[in-house]
């Protein structure tokens, strides 16, 4: 599955300054009025306009260089699924232009230009035709250059009479890949892979996930897997049945997605009413951002809906369990999705915490249990994503569904037996025998990951690193792996800024147990100290806001950016985990210095601490979607809670990983 793109009007520069103004208007109306976008009296004068000033730049850049006569201009070139419209795409040899146009004075130029970037990082990103191209975006309009802003580079900045001049420069410089085919351009693949912020969005202005969500490797696999999970509804409901939904995936496959997908499509397509289905996650800081992203694309889109909708939509799934376990009543919703399944509470943990003598998997199935008719529950596992102590685990699903023999299982192969997707554990353990019916699904399982833009390996690679397996990373990384290293966190501050174009977000990273960062001017991202931070505001705000994360003063945790991502990640390494003779060295900060943990040690508290801080560096390593940078500090002599040498064996380690140094790093969009 993939889609295409639309042009409403494509030709060459020759042809396009001799057409009438008016004939290409209305070229312009009749293909976008097709589509159902704005062709209002507003929108043809703003068109008239733009068409004007353009032919009169062309016709003077075709006087520097007559060989533009015979580049190719496209209009409202529509991106597709997104929406987005590209108000002038330019082809010319193997160059892309990208023009945002702004008529009248009051769009800044920044924003502007933001907007252009934001076009042709789309292009470069999800493309096929634009992939590895040299895209140039510009910011056209009647700008007052004299008080623009000084913090970005205003030569794409330009005004009508500016705009020749540049032109020229763009099309000077040389040709180094085949030229593009106009014809082949626009009706180019286009794999768009989304943040689980886009996806949430997307999902619920009723598109399908699956059409943004793009695997490369299986780019039906979200679509399989919501059409299984839309069957065990179905099933549920046709036979009164309650049916437990077992969907696995490695790290960043789109669990999450697939979660937000299977809810939106059944509110719309089963037309649930009074028998909800909800999105839940034990996650607080995802559960947030997620509403509130929502309510923000909602009133952006002139659509209504309330707070109190939202939080019937998406909950926290501790308060989702305490408030309905202390009823007798059924939960008002049918069908629930419960995101990170394997991250719920323990028996041991719910006992200390709430003096209750069951896990929270068994609530579950208590609460659900009191629907007399119907019930589906949807448990979304990833391995290794176990942060905090007393979280339960697969098994413990296991025991409560063999508990409650009423309930069939559709679980997805991995889940049922084991393998790295699931940290090699199983749902049911071998002194465990289910008397459920149980159904094996090839589709409940997501195996490639999509996070990441340009690679699929990352996850693959992240565990080899944190099982001290030198040589499989550095043949991982050899398929193209954009992590990169530097040892100072100015350095890293800068690369961060240098990515920071269009709404492509930045932000910067570290492990809660790395105590000693305040050393490096960098408070560690513990709950005392991120109270006072709101971390809905560090993922939605936008550059310039100094709440947001591109301000790259706060750093978060693994525990805030669970579930969630960054286009490009800073992530500065601490004491709580380094390597030495290739071998991880995890380590606890206790009063003044650090205490080491035995590896090899069978004390089960110490072994869960280990797998913590394993699982706290996989989380906080597979949060970037585009790159990400590994600051791994100098240390100090007059330290000895940060002892050079120590940090200097790590980076060694992530460079013969085959972690580059920043110096080869990405480049700039322009």
């Amino acid at each position: 599955m993939y889609k295409t793109g639309f042009a409403a009007f494509q030709k060459s520069v020759f042809d396009f300054c001799k057409t009438n103004t008016n004939e290409t208007v209305g070229i312009l109306a009749k293909g976008l009025s097709d589509s159902g976008f704005d062709t209002s009296a507003l929108q043809r004068e703003s068109w008239e306009s733009q068409i004007n000033q353009l032919k009169e730049a062309f016709n003077a850049t075709v006087e520097f260089n007559s060989n533009f006569a015979r580049a190719s201009v496209i209009l409202e070139f529509t991106i597709p699924v997104l929406r987005k419209r590209i108000d002038t795409v330019i082809l010319f040899d193997d160059k892309i232009i990208v023009i945002e146009y702004k008529g009248g004075s009051t769009t800044s130029g920044q924003t502007a230009l933001s907007q252009a970037q934001d076009y042709a990082l789309d292009l470069l990103d999800f493309h096929e035709p634009s992939k590895d191209r040299k895209v140039f975006p510009i910011a056209l309009g009647e700008f007052d250059l004299a008080t623009q802003q000084k913090n970005f580079n205003s030569k794409f900045v330009v005004r009508p009479n500016q705009l020749p001049s540049l032109l020229n420069e763009l099309i000077s410089l040389p040709v180094e890949k085949d030229k593009i085919d106009p014809n082949e351009w626009v009706c180019g693949r286009y794999f768009p892979v989304p943040s689980v912020i886009e996806a949430a969005t997307t999902a619920f202005n009723d598109h399908s996930v699956s059409e943004i969500a793009m695997s490369r490797a299986d780019p039906d696999s979200l679509e399989r897997s919501k059409k299984v999970l839309l069957s065990a509804v179905t099933y549920a409901q046709s036979t009164n049945s309650k049916v437990l939904c077992v969907l696995t995936g490695v790290p960043g496959a789109g669990k999450t997605l697939a979660g937000l997908n299977a809810v939106s499509s059944i509110l719309s397509e089963l037309s649930l009413e009074k028998e909800q289905a909800a999105y839940l996650s034990g996650n607080n800081p995802l559960v947030n951002v997620l509403r509130d992203a929502l309510y923000r694309n909602f009133k952006q889109n002139n659509r209504t809906i309330t707070r109190s909708r939202l939080n019937v939509l998406i909950q926290e799934m501790h308060r989702f369990v305490a408030d309905n376990f202390i009823t007798s009543a059924p939960p008002a919703t049918k069908m629930i999705v419960f995101d990170e399944a394997q991250r719920a509470w323990s028996k041991e943990k719910n006992q200390k915490k709430f003096n209750r003598d069951l896990s929270e998997p068994e609530m579950v199935f208590q609460i659900m249990n009191r629907h007399t008719d119907w019930a589906v529950i949807v448990a979304l596992v990833g391995g290794g994503q176990e942060i905090h102590s007393g979280e339960a685990g697969l098994e413990e699903w296991g025991e409560a569904i063999v508990n409650n023999p009423n309930w069939e299982v559709w679980a997805s192969k991995p889940s049922l037996e084991g393998g790295p997707a699931v940290a090699n554990t199983r749902l049911f353990s071998s002194t465990s025998s289910p008397k459920n019916k149980i159904k094996a699904l090839d589709d409940l399982h997501l195996n490639v990951s999509i996070r990441s833009i340009d690679a699929e390996d990352s996850a693959a690679w992240v565990n080899a690193v944190l099982g001290g397996n030198t040589n499989q990373a550095a043949d991982i990384a050899k398929r193209h792996l954009p992590i990169y290293l530097c040892r100072d966190v100015e350095t890293m501050r800068g690369w961060l800024l240098q990515h920071q174009q269009g709404t492509r977000r930045t932000g910067i990273l570290a492990s809660s147990g790395a105590e000693r960062l305040r050393a490096l001017g960098i408070e560690t991202p513990t709950f005392t100290f991120i109270q006072g931070i709101s971390y809905v505001n560090w993922f939605l705000e936008p550059a310039g806001d100094v709440r947001s994360s591109n301000q790259l003063e706060v750093a978060l945790s693994e525990f805030e950016v669970q579930g969630l991502e960054l286009d490009y990640v800073g992530l500065i390494w601490g004491g709580d985990f380094l390597f030495k003779n290739d071998k991880p060295v995890i380590r606890k900060f206790r009063n003044n210095s650090w205490q080491t943990f035995d590896n090899q040690s069978s004390d089960e508290k110490t072994q869960r601490q280990i797998i913590e801080a394993i699982n706290r560096y996989r989380v906080l390593l597979t949060r970037y979607r585009k790159a990400m940078v590994i600051c791994v500090p100098h240390g100090s002599y007059t330290d000895l809670t940060r002892i050079p040498e120590e940090f200097d064996a790590t980076f060694e380690f992530l460079k013969s990983c085959g972690a580059q140094t920043i110096e080869n790093s990405l480049p700039t969009l322009i």
